[in-house]
């Protein structure tokens, strides 16, 4: 606004902000920006008289909606109700601020790309017409003011019940196809406040945002980012690393399904309750209204109920593990679920935040996509160690008689080990068992694009994982994922630790790996094994930690499943409570979603060596919710 304030006054000489004659706004959208700026500048100085900045950060969202004099409502909390309102601004302002570049190249330069339409009475065919033009132009999006002032004032005359018709519907989604502009199409379709009575309920999300790290944009933003994201793979606009992806995408028999799946998919936010069941019924309304046929309907309704499902496997499972992938397979039962869910759930995570999208996020997805493709088709069964004897041959042939002895240690792993590993680690591994020196410890760190690869091998001993995560958490070093695997002997330990820097990401050279590398070398040559007093960290967020218990027969292990707010230490106070309690750590899944984690650990009782008894898994879960 401070920007728009100057140029009036510079370039156009204009001092009464009372009124601007911009054609595509009028007297009360004009009225309505100033309200919204006045209530700007009585937030920035609120900020600035409080707390000394012009950030609203999350530690003092909730003081300033409890002094606002917003109260919690049954769908949303006091701070939600706060950040909508502000969201809703701050789009107005954005939105006044294009409007008014555009008036200014207009003006000043004379530079009108496209005929006015100057009627103030289009039939909405008519307005719909104008985005499928440009939706089938090769040009860049442009809608001048006064064809844009003679849309709106258009849409003020129309009936409600007229944009719900069958045939606008279905226009709607005809629109979707557009071969060009779709991104810019439906912002403006926002803008104009088209979107909204298309899809009544659209109107519910604009501007609603979650009061957690993990969501980084409002409902209506994040919808936009997720379609942008689609079409961009679409168009092969994407970074290389998703390749298959935007080859996939090309191959869908209807891309208009993936795009409205990711229309709907949030749509049932802005009610309150489970979200996913809520916009199915959303949905179904919008598929009886354009008279959609069902085997569509039903693929779309299916997406939006299961669009966090894959992406909860992923993360929380182990996807190497072809009993998850079956498990996986008897939801997702056909390729073309599979197809357009994978599609869905890689764009919705990119458009959720974008610190949550990462190459190790990418493998894990694509890996139980590609397994699921294969048991789908009919490629693998379960059981089949094909693929393992395949890597053990390959280790024969590439290691020669000499290595026999580390070549016999390598086998002893177990075949989960050989199926999760690839064989480029697995040579690593191999080298590493050649040089693990005196203390029992070998080390590898690697730099990816997105994290650090730690690979540690060692003779196995009482406390590992805690040892770890101690020396891990003093160097500032949080852990992504991690693989531990134990050889059959129980001598040996290989480990495998995807990690990043807290404050400085992956922004490490290649002196600070190898000061990783010997500090870590170091504390292992201690004896002792430092039972640090852990603490709590302060967090602005409030979350109740929750636990599962359960034995997995199969396995002869126990999973516990752990959901707690996110912390500095919180993964060496997770390892403390288990050697504390004389539990050892099979294996681990890592899990981070934005102010709060999610971990899976596979661990077995140290003194019997299998899993923990019942009585021991009551206590066991009564002190890990003291978290």
């Amino acid at each position: 606004m401070h920007v728009i304030i100057w140029m009036l006054r510079v370039c156009f000489n204009h001092f009464n902000f009372d009124r601007i004659n911009i054609p595509a706004i009028n007297a009360n959208e004009w009225k309505n920006i100033l309200t919204d700026y006045n209530k700007i500048k009585v937030l920035r100085y609120f900020l600035n008289y409080k707390y000394g900045t012009n950030r609203i950060s999350f530690d003092y969202q909730i003081s300033i909606a409890r002094k606002l004099g917003h109260q919690n409502r049954k769908s949303l909390s006091s701070v939600e109700l706060f950040m909508k309102e502000f969201y809703g601004i701050a789009s107005r302002i954005s939105d006044f601020n294009e409007l008014f570049i555009q008036y200014c190249h207009e003006n000043l330069k004379n530079n009108k790309k496209s005929k006015s339409i100057k009627t103030k009475n289009l039939f909405l065919k008519d307005i719909l017409d104008i985005f499928h033009k440009i939706g089938n132009r090769n040009k860049e999006f442009y809608i001048d003011l006064n064809t844009l002032s003679s849309i709106k004032s258009s849409i003020r005359k129309i009936k409600d019940q007229e944009f719900l018709s069958s045939d606008i519907q279905k226009s709607f989604i005809k629109l979707l196809t557009s071969k060009y502009n779709l991104s810019s199409i439906l912002k403006k379709l926002k803008q104009l406040g088209l979107l909204k009575k298309l899809i009544p309920e659209f109107g519910e999300i604009e501007g609603q945002i979650q009061f957690d790290r993990f969501h980084s944009y409002s409902v209506d933003e994040h919808t936009f980012k997720v379609v942008r994201n689609m079409r961009q793979m679409f168009i092969n606009k994407v970074d290389q690393t998703l390749k298959v992806e935007c080859e996939l995408i090309r191959r869908l028999p209807k891309i208009e399904i993936l795009y409205l799946a990711g229309i709907f998919h949030d749509l049932g936010k802005g009610k309150g309750g489970d979200h996913s069941k809520i916009g199915i019924k959303i949905f179904k309304k919008f598929a009886l209204r354009s008279k959609m046929n069902k085997s569509d309907s039903f693929l779309i309704s299916w997406l939006i109920e299961n669009h966090l499902f894959m992406s909860s496997v992923a993360q929380r499972m182990d996807v190497y593990d072809l009993k998850t992938v079956k498990n996986f397979t008897k939801t997702v039962d056909t390729v073309e679920k599979l197809d357009y869910l994978y599609l869905l759930t890689i764009n919705d995570i990119r458009g959720t935040n974008e610190e949550l999208w990462n190459s190790w996020k990418h493998n894990l997805l694509k890996q139980l996509y590609l397994s699921s493709r294969k048991i789908l088709n009919k490629e693998i069964r379960i059981g089949d160690k094909s693929n393992i004897n395949e890597k053990k041959n390959k280790l024969n042939t590439i290691f020669s008689v000499q290595n026999k002895k580390t070549k016999d240690i390598l086998m002893q792993m177990p075949d989960i080990y050989f199926q999760k590993t690839s064989l480029r680690s697995l040579e690593k591994h191999f080298h590493l068992l050649k040089t693990l020196n005196a203390s029992g410890v070998s080390i590898l760190v690697e730099k990816n694009k997105d994290y650090l690869k730690l690979n540690l091998i060692s003779k196995n001993m009482s406390g590992l994982f805690l040892r770890i995560c101690n020396i891990l958490n003093t160097l500032l070093l949080e852990v992504v994922d991690a693989n531990i695997n134990t050889s059959k002997d129980g001598k040996i330990a290989i480990n495998t630790f995807l990690i990043k820097h807290r404050k400085l990401g992956n922004k490490l050279n290649n002196d600070d790996l190898k000061k990783i590398t010997n500090r870590i070398k170091k504390a292992f040559n201690e004896e002792k094994l430092d039972i640090l007093k852990i603490g709590k960290v302060s967090n602005p967020f409030s979350f109740k930690t929750h636990v599962e218990i359960h034995n997995d027969l199969q396995s002869n292990k126990t999973v516990v499943t752990i959901e707690a707010l996110d912390t500095a230490n919180l993964l060496s106070r997770i390892a403390k409570i288990f050697y504390e309690n004389k539990i050892d750590v099979d294996s681990a899944r890592i899990t981070t979603l934005g102010e709060r984690v999610e971990d899976n650990f596979y661990v077995f009782d140290r003194k019997t060596e299998s899993n923990v008894s019942e009585n021991k898994c009551a206590r066991l879960q009564k002190v890990l919710l003291r978290l």
